[in-house]
């Protein structure tokens, strides 16, 4: 269930923007829930990951109160930002986008 009304206008306004399917509705769902299990979407709060809020543009390792790994913070110092297809391409394989 979808906790954050902000979370909600998004994906609401991301629905009504092209044609989704009952699938892909169910898909992201699924993401949604496997990511807030570690990560909290909406406040500026650590958990098990560090916390999602503003993701988009942010330097990869870059929050100063979480205990990233080495590979992360490298990742980042090299010059990767979270953007759209950063973030696909993580989620994908993340071992493979940041070793």
């Amino acid at each position: 269930m979808i906790r954050d009304r902000r979370v909600a206008s998004i994906l609401l306004v991301l629905a009504t923007a092209a044609p989704v399917s009952a699938a892909d509705a169910e898909r992201g769902r699924r993401i949604y829930e496997q990511c807030s299990a570690c990560h909290v979407l909406d406040e500026d709060r650590n958990v098990f990951g560090p916390h999602l809020k503003g993701i988009i543009g942010r330097r990869a390792g870059s929050l100063p109160d979480y205990a990233y790994s080495d590979a992360m913070r490298a990742a980042g110092e090299a010059g990767l930002v979270w953007e759209e297809q950063a973030l696909r391409d993580f989620l994908y394989s993340p071992k493979k986008k940041v070793p």
